[in-house]
């Protein structure tokens, strides 16, 4: 990925970590094919190929047919690539000078998450760059439309070798997201980590849902649909996450069950469950399902992937109506379950504005060195009192 700054006399231009990464390896072998070690290389294949086998001279010219092919194939690759490059930036160097309303961005962060195809982290990115459109601060999504698949510890270091401004890291509470933070550190290149929080680590700030807020919300919406008949109540946990929110939002609905709901004999159990994958949280889910003796009263759901396999799970097994559903996200498939009474209710964030909070952090703390270090997001409940508003706000963004 690229960005310029246009002017008179000059157009810098940076071209993208997969490109320089190509051209390096391609003029590598250039340099060396055209040392003394490869002509040493060379003469030595020669002698052995002499020594094993007799040549005579029409199998020595065929050999010498095949060497030359060769070196003119590479030495065409290279020269292919060298020209490909150099029409790659005349276009792009074209590009600005003809284009006078061109957007100048004067800062490059890197956003990395967990999972970018999911409708939250495709709206943490949008949110980010249109907020960086209005700040000239080029936003790119690392990882996106590669051959190989990194994790986000590797796109963070490849953030910090391309010397990025600033980068916004779906973290975790680990030392290795400690260690990568502060590789950033001792290169000069803030981090804001987003959604997830790696709090023991050298980051400037945290934009995220207050954990211990969004599990009050949860306990009280049990206590809104709780019977004196209902007992049990089943947390489901990210497996595949070292994240400490979850724990937090545990501890705030235990809280607030005991605090609000005194009078309800409520049980809580916690399952983790893998929720690397939609495939892999479906499945985990389903299994669950078949395990039961006894179906739980309320199945609390803190992530995208679980509210969806557990919605699909009650339909598939006909048993909707049985458990109250409480969810997390607004995607168009959650709010429907709402509308239709088989999801009970489900946590609203905003996550455009996360994503614009993100670039606001890193901006104030380039600009002036000091940034708050939390910047927390409410949840607010959506039900069936109140869906119909979130399913016509989504169809006019669609629109």
């Amino acid at each position: 990925m690229w960005w310029s700054r246009p002017n008179q006399n000059d157009v810098e231009i940076c071209i993208s970590t997969s490109f320089c990464v190509r051209m390096a390896i391609i003029g590598y072998i250039g340099k060396f094919a055209c040392s003394p070690k490869a002509e040493r290389l060379w003469k030595g294949v020669h002698i052995q190929m002499i020594e094993k086998v007799k040549w005579d001279k029409k199998w020595n010219k065929r050999v010498s047919v095949f060497l030359a092919i060769s070196l003119c194939v590479m030495i065409g690759c290279i020269a292919g690539e060298i020209i490909l490059s150099r029409q790659q930036m005349d276009v792009m160097m074209g590009e600005q000078e003809t284009k006078s309303d061109a957007t100048v961005y004067n800062r490059h962060y890197a956003l990395i998450m967990e999972q970018p195809e999911e409708q939250a982290g495709t709206e943490i990115f949008e949110g980010s760059r249109k907020e960086g459109k209005k700040t000239g601060t080029y936003v790119e999504l690392m990882g996106e439309g590669l051959d190989v698949e990194y994790s986000r510890v590797e796109l963070a270091q490849i953030a910090i070798a391309a010397q990025v401004d600033g980068i916004i890291l779906e973290a975790e509470d680990t030392e290795e997201y400690q260690n990568v933070i502060a590789q950033a550190q001792q290169e000069n290149i803030p981090v804001v980590t987003v959604v997830k929080d790696c709090a023991d680590s050298q980051r400037k700030s945290y934009v995220g849902v207050g954990g211990y807020n969004l599990g009050r919300e949860y306990g009280r919406q049990i206590i809104k649909f709780a019977t004196k008949e209902n007992r049990k109540v089943l947390i489901l946990l990210d497996a595949a996450t070292d994240d400490s929110t979850q724990n937090i939002i545990c501890n705030g609905i235990k809280d607030t069950l005991v605090n609000e709901g005194n009078h309800l004999r409520l049980e809580l159990e916690i399952k983790a469950v893998d929720s690397r994958s939609a495939f892999s949280a479906e499945e985990s889910i389903r299994n669950m399902f078949v395990d039961m003796e006894e179906l739980p009263d309320f199945i609390i759901c803190l992530n995208e992937k679980n509210t969806d396999s557990v919605y699909q799970a009650v339909v598939d097994y006909n048993i909707v109506g049985q458990i109250y559903i409480l969810g997390y996200y607004t995607s168009d498939a959650i709010l429907q379950a709402v509308d239709k009474n088989i999801i009970s209710g489900t946590i609203a964030v905003d996550f455009k504005e996360m994503g614009s909070k993100c670039v606001d952090a890193l901006n104030e703390y380039l600009d002036t060195g000091y940034v708050n270090g939390y910047f927390l997001m409410e949840g607010n409940s959506v039900t069936k009192s109140n869906v119909k508003e979130y399913l016509k706000n989504a169809s006019e963004v669609q629109e």
